[in-house]
């Protein structure tokens, strides 16, 4: 009987995929607002990348990351349906304004392969708009994020 359970627990689980936010997808408004059903959350961080605002979008510049040893982004890990990554896909204009990749994030619980998407054109010198950064900094104060990363986070208003 066991094997049957577990079978069954696979099929259900295979439904559903992690997703990073370290952007303004953070605010839990903003991403089921865009249809994304969010199944369970939890904070998480992403060792070795920081968080860029060099995109280029109708906000100014949108967050981004990018490789840098010894920095951390924190975000917000969601459990999602399957499906509805594509959802994220057409908001964030993958493939062509980002591209979306299986990082490793960390969280109390331990290490999950999770999905995030990293910019495909970028610029330098931009800058988020004050309407942007309140979607992060709203999400990251409503997930528990650490004081000290929501402080960097308000530097950009």
């Amino acid at each position: 009987m066991g094997g049957k359970i577990n079978y069954y627990l696979k099929i259900i689980f295979s439904m559903y995929t992690w997703y990073f936010a370290y952007g303004s997808n953070m605010d839990e408004d903003r991403i089921r607002g865009r249809g994304v059903r969010v199944i369970k959350w939890m904070r998480g961080r992403l060792k070795d990348y920081r968080l860029v605002f060099n995109k280029p979008c109708r906000f100014g510049g949108c967050a981004n990351i990018e490789p840098s040893k010894g920095s951390i982004v924190e975000g917000v890990l969601y459990l999602i349906p399957e499906e509805d990554l594509y959802k994220l896909d057409w908001f964030e204009g993958y493939p062509t304004h980002y591209d979306r990749r299986v990082f490793t994030i960390e969280t109390d619980e331990g290490s999950i392969e999770a999905w995030a998407y990293i910019a495909v054109k970028t610029r330098d010198g931009l800058k988020p708009s004050r309407e942007y950064m309140n979607f992060l900094i709203r999400g990251a104060e409503k997930h528990g994020l650490s004081r000290e990363y929501i402080s960097k986070l308000k530097l950009h208003l």
